[in-house]
This record gives structure tokens, sequence and C-alpha cells, in this order.
């Protein structure tokens, strides 16, 4: 075994897209940040707003529908932001999105944990000195 994978943890969590509970290394799972408060991506309520979007209407996020939950009225997007923590996304959840995106015309621009394995320098999940 490679000497860089020898500190290899893995946890056990639900994905925030699917909810289906999954095993994932937190160094190099897919992951969004979502605002605990309101259990949504901040950026996605500030581009949803862009669009002139609000609380109810619906809209496509990574291969699935969601309707903007009502919370997003008067909401404090980067207030958000700095309470938002990283919530883990599924492989599969990761290949739909990359399919929605294709049939939109655009990139298919999301990797998988393991795609992230060979790509990426591991994310330091623990802070500073570990």
């Amino acid at each position: 075994m490679d000497d860089q994978y020898a500190h290899v943890l893995a946890l056990g969590a639900s994905c925030w897209q699917c909810g289906n509970p999954f095993a994932f290394d937190p160094q190099f799972v897919p992951s969004v940040f979502v605002d605990p408060e309101i259990n949504f991506p901040p950026d996605v309520v500030a581009v949803a707003r862009q669009a002139g979007r609000g609380p109810g209407d619906r809209v496509d996020l990574w291969g699935k529908v969601y309707e903007l939950p009502a919370s997003i009225e008067g909401y404090d997007v980067e207030a958000g932001k700095r309470r938002a923590v990283l919530q883990p996304l599924c492989d599969p959840c990761i290949q739909r999105a990359n399919e929605a995106n294709q049939r939109n015309g655009l990139p298919a621009q999301f990797t998988t944990e393991e795609q992230n394995r060979r790509t990426r320098l591991p994310r330091d999940v623990f802070g500073p000195g570990g």
C-alpha cells in the first residue's frame, strides 16, 4: 500500500442529495456546503435569487428537483456561508449530476470519490496539526 493512503479513515453517513447511507473517506468524498439552519446550500439560494426565484419555486440541483424552502425568505446568504458545513454526496448522485449537466449541454464537472482519490491531494479534514 502506498504510504499516502496508510491513513485512510472510513466514515459512514447519509448522502445529502439522496439520503442513502454510504461509507466514504472524508478526505476525498465529494461534498457540498449546506447551511444547517435551512438544510440547503447557500450558493444555490444566491443563484436562485439572481434568477428571480423564491420560496416554493422549483430548481434542478445536480439532477434532482428541489423546492426552494420557505426559510430562504429574508435569508442572509453571507451568514449562511459562514455557518455552512460540508455534507457528503455519494458517487451515484455525482454520476446523476453529471448526466443532468450533459443533458443540459453543460460539462460533466463533478468528480466521484474514486476520481478524487486518483487526481487530488487529500483534504485536510482535521485542520492544522491533524
